[in-house]
């Protein structure tokens, strides 16, 4: 298959060599035609950044020839809108090659001259239903809410209205990866306008994938909330993400099944420990064995986990609290959810500040590793039990800074 793109590549190439070394024909348009069929061609080897760099050199050919041509030509602006998509798409794989984010800023430019250029094809061609279309599934024209509340939810608006939402999870995508937190909020956001108007209507069932993704989309509005240290907020949406899970898992038992299956099959690529990792794993586990014979010997089990810790200056429930992560970067993870609820119990049982901060960073990494096997409400519970914990840890700490001023 590569042996045939290849070929179909040297034979685009060579037409359009031909194309630019002789006298043609051929218009300007016709040409970025070309250049853009070669961009493709180019643009499918995703892993190759010779290949990517290829394509944005051809797409950017295109647009050069598109816009020495008249501006008058049929559908201009929408297809300059087209080949800056695709350029941005080709940007965005670069970016996932290398790693770099100057190729995230680049796609994120490219991809706002494709609106500017889509919505004047709009206000040139108010007509044409297929630019009329791309318009509202790539970029939300306002205008959607006005067709939607004039016509019947046929099949094809079904799919746009879907679409739609689909790029709002770019848009939030797009803004994480520039860090961009109040813009990805507010995409996710409009997202969740859409799912809680379908909620409120009762049209939003475990029948489709929607209540799943409001569940998700719930996940990651909490997400946000917590990288900008709203505890509050977060909790809120780890609960009703918590609460929505459960209406799909309790009605979907073989979805829920398959969600598990499938977080388990994404997580468990082969990995290799690093040797201080496992050093690392080793001396925890052997300080924790010894402690467990050491309670067996005990006279007085009840106080020796004091005297333990008084001793060692750590405690029971920090062995678990570390072995449960250092597991799950080893993908180990029934051991490090088996280690988290131990120390999850451990803290639980202790009110001071400290273990109380423990705690709330157990849950936290407790809730990754359910996550991870699929159990997305228990996962989300025990996210919302971190954001709570972590909301009123906060507010002493402000309390406490008030009374010193």
């Amino acid at each position: 298959m590569r042996q045939i793109a290849q070929q179909q590549r040297q034979q685009k190439e060579q037409e359009l060599q031909s194309i630019i070394s002789q006298p043609s024909s051929l218009s300007n348009v016709e040409k970025a035609e070309r250049y853009i069929e070669v961009a493709m061609l180019y643009q499918h080897e995703k892993e190759d950044i010779k290949s990517l760099h290829k394509a944005v050199e051809a797409f950017r050919q295109a647009i050069t020839l598109f816009e020495a041509t008249d501006k008058n030509a049929v559908n201009y602006d929408g297809r300059i809108a087209a080949v800056y998509d695709q350029l941005g798409e080709t940007y965005y794989s670069m970016a996932e090659v290398e790693n770099d984010v100057q190729w995230v800023y680049r796609m994120y430019g490219v991809w706002l001259l494709a609106e500017q250029q889509l919505r004047w094809a709009m206000q040139a061609e108010p007509d044409d239903l297929g630019i009329r279309s791309e318009g509202l599934v790539q970029y939300i024209d306002p205008a959607m809410q006005k067709l939607l509340a004039t016509s019947p939810m046929t099949e094809e608006l079904q799919q746009i209205q879907d679409y739609r939402m689909d790029a709002w999870r770019q848009a939030a995508t797009v803004a994480l990866l520039l860090e961009r937190e109040e813009d990805a909020l507010q995409a996710v956001e409009r997202e969740l306008e859409f799912c809680r108007e379908k909620d409120t209507k009762g049209k939003l069932s475990t029948k489709d994938t929607w209540m799943y993704d409001y569940a998700q989309c719930l996940k990651v509005q909490g997400e946000l909330y917590l990288r900008s240290d709203q505890y509050d907020k977060a909790a809120q949406s780890f609960q009703q993400a918590r609460d929505v899970f459960q209406r799909v898992f309790a009605e979907l038992p073989d979805v829920a099944a398959i969600i598990r299956q499938r977080k388990i099959e994404d997580f468990q690529s082969d990995v290799e420990v690093a040797s201080d990792l496992r050093m690392e794993i080793e001396e925890h586990q052997k300080a924790l064995d010894e402690y467990n014979d050491l309670l067996q010997k005990a006279k007085d089990p009840a106080t020796f986990s004091a005297s333990f810790e008084n001793d060692r200056g750590y405690s029971v429930g920090d062995l678990h609290a570390a072995l449960g992560p250092m597991y799950l970067s080893t993908k180990a993870l029934s051991l490090a959810e088996k280690h988290l609820r131990q120390a999850v119990g451990c803290f639980s049982d202790d009110a001071t500040e400290d273990s109380q901060r423990k705690l709330a960073v157990a849950h936290l990494y407790l809730s990754m590793a359910l996550d991870q096997q699929g159990e997305c409400p228990e996962s989300a519970e025990h996210r919302m039990l971190a954001c709570q914990l972590s909301a009123k840890l906060a507010a002493e700490d402000e309390s406490r800074t008030d009374e010193k001023l």
